[in-house]
C-alpha cells in the first residue's frame, strides 16, 4: 500500500511539472 502511496504522490508531481514544462514551452513559442 505504501508502495501505490508513493507512485501515486511521484505522479501527480511528475505532472506538475510538465504542466510547468508545456505552459514554459508555449510561452517561448508566442515570442
Amino acid at each position: 500500500m505504501e508502495l501505490f502511496v508513493a507512485i501515486w504522490i511521484f505522479w501527480i508531481l511528475n505532472k506538475k511539472i510538465a504542466i510547468k514544462k508545456i505552459k514554459k514551452y508555449k510561452g517561448n513559442n508566442k515570442r
